[in-house]
C-alpha cells in the first residue's frame, strides 16, 4: 500500500512538472 501511494505522489509531481513545461512551452 506504501509503494502504491509513493507511486501516485511521483504522478501528481510528474503531472505537476508537465504543466509547468507546457506554460513555459506556450
Amino acid at each position: 500500500m506504501d509503494q502504491k501511494r509513493l507511486k501516485f505522489s511521483q504522478n501528481t509531481a510528474d503531472q505537476e512538472e508537465n504543466h509547468q513545461k507546457r506554460k513555459g512551452s506556450n
